[in-house]
């Protein structure tokens, strides 16, 4: 026992030491130990760092993300008590009875935690939370946690619970752009802290931990404003729950509160803002670069004092805003005109001020006052009493555009043109104007005329991801158009769907039906228009892309998938999704796996289709038959021929023009509908009852009296066809053409050529034939031209057999649904969502068949980054694919905010971040240097010519700059126009190459830019006047070009070229990577068909004629192209 009892008092002892020793140190810690930086003066340092941000030479600032306006220090007497109550129920409720550490609350959060198996509930006090923004933990090991903790008590010592909560109401994260009660209540609702309302304070007390969920104004948030407006509600009836229960309000008080619906109101600022410094506050605020920063202690950027370097190159950013500024000028009077009472009506309407720093480049407002008396020129008042001077030839840009306004797309600029801009113009008047980059010989500021346009736009450069230069319209203000406003891309969404089908197993020379055709997908019948004339009834995949083909395209998405086999269908099915899903062990159930096609694809299999799925398969296995007895150009009209499934209703359809289609329109459409297989068949019975009647006929005249008056023949046959037809008797008739083919047809207005042959001919002709013979004659006809009745029955036979693979009753299992045109097209529209998913693009793609017609709306900096990873191969992101492929998993991953944010470095200089590009494969070699070529011929051939013909070498050497300007050569430029139906926005995007690092001799594709332009009314109304409309290749290809120019003379390309090489070589030209292509020798006047027989060349430039790369076998002339199967999946696995 003495033992014990001695052991006891020991350990007694010990604990009792231990416990004094632990108190002397905490309290050595906290209140003796040195601790400059818990000084006030210290804190308020703190809390007025402000956090710079600069090009990316890291010298030049352009911008901060706090202001003294961005946190206005609120003293704790001033804070509304409301705001107070609302904080404290939310977040501490024992705020002023703890000392810094809420003992039972961590007890229960840890509970809590415990028994949901991960951390839905925190435990620290708004003591803590204070301590770790002050003082930044540097990381979340367990001695950082130690530190944060004494620092807590450290600040409960040294000031008032009050003192606390007046620095944590100065520092908790807002938005991007600021911090604290005072920026929160002008941002959230445009007030001053004393005039918020109590479920003002509520919002703003509940959101502090959560301020992207809750923020209403950021641009994911407004995307569903439904959405976030209830999740705001949600937490404000929370936090008054919480008042309610600490007695901190009245049930009345609560109940008023709670049925009041909240009203948001952003506030405006005192800095001013820009589209990239918007950009850059929700790069920093974005989930990826999160993690780095939390990792390194910053929890809030804008208090940090980091300096923020941005990928944004101040040279280029400069030449792509004013490039995209002069554009929409210009258009804007080509639409609108110069008319002084409009502009000045507008000008006084206009909030908007011009750009500040009047420097060369900025496009700014002035007071126009005459003719200066010193030097003639014609004077502006400037803000800040500055003068400036419109040049003499400072009117001609606009006054091109206004000569086009007023006489038409070809009008050129005169004098008289001129002088009507200059007569809209009076003293006093407001006019906006462009400062020039080479000052007057006399140092004056000279000036040019612009329009402040209704037509806006954006514009976006891109290198590996990173955003090197960006505009976001006119003011680039506000409201980012290159990354924020969803458009209609029109035609430059075709280089997506041919990217795809080369991946899929099509080459860029395989031929495309061209022609006028109704596709039916989902019992909906789609008639696409053609966006010119085209004289190609077919065009090579390549040549389509050059000329921009509509029809074309849309065959190439219908017939996507056409040329793989079942498991390579299996296999895509199985990636998008609408193949049998398999978990584990378990396989989704027949009934299960159709009842999902019916309701998430919409996918209802009727007898129809199966016989349509036959017809298909019938058509295809009887090449052989036909090609075997000559009649190549039957079965070709056969290919082309639709089985015709529904097509009666759709052409009643049709004709009730229930859309307001124009006349014309309507009855091509319903031309189109027929022939069809099933149309055709309906003619077999009418030709047998023709034949009947031939072998019945009695002429209504003498024979010899219709011979001596042909007219009168011909009148009396005419009347013997329409005596037939109202008796309800035969229809029809036989013609001969003028090669001796015989058709069967019931038209009234036949092709000229198509001779009648009289039942008296036939009679005549039958009477020297057997009976064998006889039938054999009609089994040649052709009915309406098109199908004999000998080869309908073939098809016929054919099909009955190719129905024995199609079980009705089994119709949703994958081999069969593979056969269905809709589940093809489906797929084939499945297949391109995800591809562009894997591209980058998080807009909604919804499933139609103008999809590659730009029929769904895309940001353009998404579309950018499409051709980025088409021409380049890859798709960059800003972090690993670990970290993206969860964050994906998460939520929408913003790409474009992260994609300007270099590097950030602390105030003490450690570098918390540096971005890298994270390449992701997604399209082989061989498919992107063949739309890398479609690209090139498009801009040297094609719409893009404007680039060709305008984007040349410079020198900053004058004898160089001499030389070159006589030797002028095309850059090998790439490219794509696009224009939205009605030409409601215009639009170019493609790629500008630069020297290759290891031959100066020659381009290359890495390291080079893709740049995006789109220009278009924000209310998308139509560009249109007069007879000019306004598609990509005037909309926007311009202003590309102005940018493509600055890129080249940023790479200093006319500097570094040899003059001899640039001679010897024609240009500079493009070396593509070495995928064992050859460039083809193509026919633009044959739709892009290779000449056949012209050797094609096995090298990595294009040759200076218009040439297909592609990839394949030549023998004797012939080429063969390799077909390949690389799906994005696959490509991404390689690599």
């Amino acid at each position: 026992m003495k033992k014990l009892r001695y052991l006891f008092l020991s350990l007694l002892v010990v604990l009792v030491l231990a416990f004094l020793g632990g108190a002397g140190f905490l309290y050595y810690q906290i209140v003796l130990a040195p601790a400059p930086e818990m000084a006030e003066e210290h804190i308020s340092e703190i809390l007025g760092r402000e956090s710079p941000v600069f090009y990316s030479d890291g010298v030049t600032q352009f911008g901060v993300l706090f202001e003294d306006i961005h946190r206005q220090y609120i003293k704790y007497e001033d804070i509304p008590k409301a705001f107070v109550n609302a904080l404290i129920a939310a977040e501490d409720d024992q705020y002023f009875s703890h000392f810094g550490v809420d003992v039972p609350g961590i007890a229960r959060a840890l509970f809590v935690n415990y028994k949901a198996g991960k951390i839905v509930q925190g435990g620290s006090t708004i003591t803590q939370q204070t301590a770790k923004n002050l003082f930044k933990r540097e990381s979340r090991s367990i001695p950082a946690k130690i530190k944060e903790l004494l620092q807590a008590f450290r600040l409960e010592h040294r000031y008032s619970k009050e003192k606390i909560l007046e620095f944590y109401c100065n520092q908790f994260y807002v938005s991007g752009n600021g911090h604290g009660l005072g920026v929160a209540a002008r941002y959230f609702f445009d007030k001053e802290p004393a005039e918020l309302s109590l479920v003002e304070a509520a919002f703003i007390a509940g959101s502090v931990k959560r301020p992207n969920y809750y923020n209403p104004f950021l641009q994911k948030n407004r995307e569903d404003p439904i959405e976030t407006k209830k999740r705001a509600m949600e937490r404000v009836r929370y936090v008054l729950q919480q008042m309610l229960s600490e007695r901190m309000i009245t049930q009345d008080e609560f109940l008023a509160a709670r049925t009041t619906e909240i009203e948001f109101k952003q506030g405006k600022m005192s800095y001013e803002q820009n589209a990239t410094m918007d950009l850059v506050k929700e790069g920093v605020s974005s989930p990826i670069l999160a993690e780095y920063l939390e990792e390194n202690g910053i929890s809030n950027i804008s208090t940090s004092g980091a300096r923020i370097i941005t990928t944004i190159d101040k040279e280029l950013q400069h030449k792509t805003v004013a490039a995209l500024r002069s554009q929409l000028s210009q258009l804007d009077v080509v639409l609108r005109g110069y008319t002084r009472s409009e502009v000045q009506q507008e000008y006084a309407e206009l909030s908007y001020s011009g750009d500040e720093d009047i420097a060369p480049g900025a496009f700014v407002f002035g007071t126009f006052t005459g003719a200066d008396a010193a030097n003639g020129l014609l004077g502006v008042q400037l803000a800040g009493e500055r003068r400036a001077y419109i040049a003499t030839d400072g009117f001609d840009n606009l006054a091109g555009s206004l000569a086009i306004h007023r006489q038409g797309p070809w009008a050129k600029a005169a004098a008289a043109h001129k002088n009507a801009l200059r007569a809209q113009l009076q003293p006093g008047d407001k006019i906006y104007a462009s400062v020039r980059e080479t000052p007057g010989p006399g140092g004056e500021l000279l000036l040019d005329l612009e329009r402040y346009p209704k037509v806006e736009g954006g514009a976006i450069v891109l290198k590996q991801g990173a955003i090197k230069a960006i505009s976001g319209g006119m003011s680039n203000v506000h409201f980012n158009r290159a990354t924020s406003a969803r458009r209609l891309m029109g035609s430059a969404f075709k280089p997506f769907l041919y990217a795809a089908a080369l991946q899929l197993g099509w080459s860029p020379v395989d031929m495309l039906n061209n022609r006028r055709n109704v596709f039916v997908f989902m019992d909906q019948p789609y008639f696409p228009r053609p966006d010119h004339a085209s004289p190609f009834t077919e065009v090579t995949l390549s040549w389509a892309g050059v000329t921009s083909e509509n029809l074309a395209t849309v065959w190439l998405l219908y017939h996507l998938t056409d040329r793989l086999e079942f498991p390579a269908l299996r296999e895509i099915a199985q990636q998008v999704g609408m193949a049998p899903k398999a978990e584990g062990n378990s396989q989704e159930s027949y009934e299960q796996y159709k009842k999902r096609m019916q309701s998430e694809f919409g996918l209802w299999v009727s007898k129809g289709m199966v016989d349509q799925a036959a017809y298909d398969a019938a058509v295809r296995s009887l090449k052989t038959d036909f090609l075997f007895a000559g009649n190549q150009q039957e079965y070709d009209r056969l290919t082309r021929l639709p089985y015709g499934y529904n097509y009666n209703k759709y052409a009643g359809v049709v004709r009730a023009n229930r859309s307001g289609d124009k006349p014309a329109d309507v009855q091509r459409n319903a031309g189109l509908l027929f022939p069809s297989f099933l149309g055709i068949r309906a003619r077999l019975p009418q030709m047998v009852a023709y034949r009947q009647y031939v072998h019945s006929y009695k002429p209504l005249v003498d024979p010899d009296m219709a011979f001596d008056n042909p007219e009168f023949a011909a009148a009396i046959s005419e009347s013997e066809r329409g005596l037939r037809q109202s008796d309800g008797g035969a229809q029809g008739a036989l013609y001969r053409t003028g090669t001796g083919t015989v058709i069967f047809s019931l038209r009234n207005d036949v092709p000229e050529g198509w001779l009648a042959i009289s039942p008296r001919d036939l009679q005549t002709q039958f009477t020297i034939m057997g009976a064998a013979e006889e039938h054999a004659f009609w089994q040649r006809v052709l009915l309406e031209g098109v199908l004999s009745a000998e080869s309908l029955a073939q098809v016929e036979q054919r099909m009955q057999e190719e129905s024995k693979r199609f079980d009705i009753n089994r119709a949703y299992s994958l081999d069969v649904l593979s056969e269905l045109r809709d589940f093809r097209v489906m797929l084939n529209l499945q297949y391109l969502i995800h591809l562009a998913r894997a591209c980058g693009v998080e807009s909604t793609i919804e499933p139609v068949l103008s999809l590659p017609l730009g029929s769904n709306v895309v940001t353009l900096s998404e579309l950018a980054r499409v051709y980025e990873a088409i021409i380049t191969g890859n798709r960059y992101d800003p972090a690993d694919g670990e970290v993206m492929g969860r964050l994906e998993g998460e939520s929408r991953v913003d790409r474009d905010g992260p994609s300007l944010i270099g590097r950030i470095v602390t105030p003490e200089g450690r570098e918390v971040y540096n971005r890298k590009a994270y390449a992701t494969r997604i399209f082989d070699g061989r498919t992107s240097a063949a739309i890398g070529s479609i690209l090139q011929n498009t801009v040297a051939y094609g719409t893009g010519k404007y680039a060709a013909d305008n984007v040349a070498l410079h020198s900053s050497d004058p004898d160089k700059e001499k030389k070159l300007a006589q030797i002028k050569r095309a850059l090998p430029l790439m490219g794509k126009t696009g224009t939205a139906n009605e030409y409601r926005n215009a639009a170019f995007l493609g790629y500008v190459p630069v020297l290759s690092q290891d031959d100066p001799s020659v381009l290359s594709l890495e390291d080079g830019y893709t740049v995006g332009v789109y220009t278009g009314y924000d209310i998308n109304l139509p560009m249109v006047q007069g007879a000019a409309r306004i598609g990509g290749s005037r909309g926007a290809l311009p202003a590309w070009s102005a940018i493509a120019q600055a890129l080249i003379d940023f790479e200093q390309i006319g500097d570094k070229v040899d003059m001899a090489d640039l001679q010897f070589n024609t240009g500079l030209p493009l070396r593509y990577p070495e995928v064992e292509q050859t460039f083809l020798p193509v026919d633009p006047k044959q739709g892009g068909a290779v000449v056949r027989g012209k050797a094609g060349l096995r090298q990595q430039a294009a040759p200076p004629f218009p040439a297909s790369l592609d990839v394949g076998e030549q023998d004797k002339g012939v080429f063969e192209p390799e077909r390949n199967f690389a799906p994005f999946w696959r490509t991404q696995e390689a690599n």
